[in-house]
C-alpha cells in the first residue's frame, strides 16, 4: 500500500466533532496538560519538523486531538503499519485520512522482497509533504518505548529523508509522559508478540483501551503530559555538511532536548506512578 501524503480535511472535522462530542480527552484521560502550548503558536508561516519521544498509542492520539481543538495545522506522520487496522475504519477512525502514511517497520527490516520499495515509498512520502509545505512529526524512536525509555535509539531513516530535501523548517521537539500509560499493564505481554504483530499482538492493545475506557467511568485514571519546546531553525541545528554530519547534529540536539523536556514533566508526578 503506497503510503498516503495528505489527509482529508472533511473526513477528520467529522471525527474529530464526534470525538469531541463523547468527552474527547476525558474519555481516557483526567486531564491533558500542554507546556510550552505557545510555542505551538509561534511563527504560523513557517514549516514545521517535530520530533518526539514515543511511550504510548496516546502520543499521536493527544497530538490530532490537541492540533485541531487549538486550531494549529496537523502534521503528517509515518505511522506504524498495525494501525491499519479495519476495527479503526469500521469506527470511523481512519488514520491514514487524519495525517498518517503508513510505515511497516518488520518489512523494512527484513532483506525480503519489497523492503526496498518499501523505503522508496516512505521516502516519497516525506519528499511530497515537504513539497506540499505539510509539517511532519517524527518519532525517531521507530515504535513504542515498552520500558518507558526516553530515546534510547534514533532511527534515522525519515530524519535522513527530510535532510535530504529541506533544512528551510523549523525544529520543535516535544515528550510525552504519563500517570500512568494506557498500556502499562500490557506491555509484557506486547513484548512477547512483538516481532509476530499478529491477532494476539493488536489484541492486547485493544484490551488496553476497552479496560481504561471502561476504568475512566468509574474512578480517576490519571493524567497526560506534553512539553513543547520553541520552535528554531533547523539549519542552525544541523549545520550545513555532509548529510551523514547533519543527521547526527539533529540526532544529539534532540536526544538531549526531549530528554530535557521529558524530566520537566515527569519529576512533578513522578512518586505517583
Amino acid at each position: 500500500m503506497e503510503p498516503q501524503s495528505t489527509y482529508d480535511l472533511d473526513y477528520t472535522r467529522r471525527t474529530f466533532q464526534r470525538i469531541k462530542r463523547l468527552g474527547g480527552e476525558t474519555l481516557i484521560f483526567d486531564r491533558v496538560h500542554i507546556i510550552g502550548e505557545e510555542n505551538l503558536h509561534k511563527n504560523p508561516e513557517r514549516q514545521r519538523l517535530y520530533l518526539a519521544n514515543h511511550l504510548s498509542h496516546a502520543d499521536y492520539m493527544i497530538i490530532w486531538f490537541k492540533f485541531h481543538e487549538k486550531g494549529i495545522k496537523m502534521p503528517m506522520i509515518p505511522a506504524g503499519k498495525n494501525l491499519d487496522q479495519l476495527f479503526f475504519r469500521l469506527i470511523s477512525c481512519d488514520f491514514s485520512k487524519m495525517g498518517g502514511f503508513w510505515v511497516d517497520r518488520e518489512l523494512l527490516k527484513s532483506n525480503i522482497n519489497g523492503a526496498t520499495s518499501h523505503g522508496r515509498q516512505i521516502r516519497r512520502s516525506v519528499e511530497a509533504a515537504l513539497k506540499n509545505k505539510q509539517d511532519l512529526l517524527i518519532f525517531p524512536e521507530g515504535g513504542r518505548s515498552y520500558q518507558g525509555t526516553i530515546i534510547d535509539s534514533f532511527l534515522t531513516g525519515a530524519v535522513r529523508a527530510v535532510l535530504k530535501e529541506e533544512t528551510d523548517l523549523d525544529l520543535t521537539n516535544i515528550a510525552f509522559a504519563y500517570n500512568p500509560r494506557i498500556e502499562e499493564p500490557v506491555f509484557p505481554r506486547l513484548a512477547e508478540h512483538r516481532t509476530k504483530k499478529g491477532p494476539k499482538y493488536k489484541l492486547w492493545d485493544y484490551i488496553a483501551f476497552a479496560r481504561r475506557l471502561i476504568e475512566k467511568r468509574f474512578h480517576n485514571v490519571g493524567d497526560a503530559y506534553m512539553n513543547v519546546s520553541e520552535p528554531r531553525p533547523l539549519i542552525k541545528i544541523v549545520e550545513e555538511g555532509e548529510l551523514k554530519k547533519r543527521v547526527e547534529n539533529l540526532r544529539q540536539y534532540s536526544t538531549q532536548e526531549i530528554r530535557r523536556l521529558y524530566e520537566e514533566i515527569s519529576q512533578p508526578h513522578q512518586n505517583s506512578r
